[in-house]
């Protein structure tokens, strides 16, 4: 299996862990978490890069999404050639955890960050 791998810069580390015990072909496209912060831009640069693979002349057997609906950013996205999969979470840290119920359960009243986004923010105590 080929596919295309669009996701939030969070991951990265997750990703890269995870990279020897992943069977089949991945390229992978990362876009800077401090999207998340403006959800129209990440729905444009989503949309970019989607529409980058698509014309990129690759074949692959799905684009995947490592993001959840953040912020309604991912909504209305398509691809013209690639079958798109996209997890059914509301953010990023729903997928990390498995689940948006784990995430309600265990962060109800906090923000949780991976230390790949720690590292993107920028002036915030």
């Amino acid at each position: 299996m080929h596919l295309a791998l669009i996701g939030c810069s969070i991951f990265k580390n997750e990703i890269e862990f995870l990279k020897k015990r992943i069977t089949g072909s991945v390229d992978y496209y990362w876009l800077p978490q401090r999207l998340h912060n403006k959800p129209l831009e990440l729905r444009r640069m989503v949309q970019n890069e989607i529409d980058a693979v698509d014309e990129s002349g690759k074949i692959y057997d799905a684009i995947v999404l490592l993001y959840g609906l953040c912020s309604k950013g991912v909504v209305g996205i398509n691809s013209k050639k690639h079958r798109l999969v996209i997890p059914k979470v509301q953010d990023c840290i729903s997928i990390l955890l498995g689940s948006g119920k784990r995430y309600a359960d265990h962060f109800r009243d906090c923000l949780l960050y991976t230390s790949d986004a720690a590292d993107e923010l920028d002036g915030v105590d």
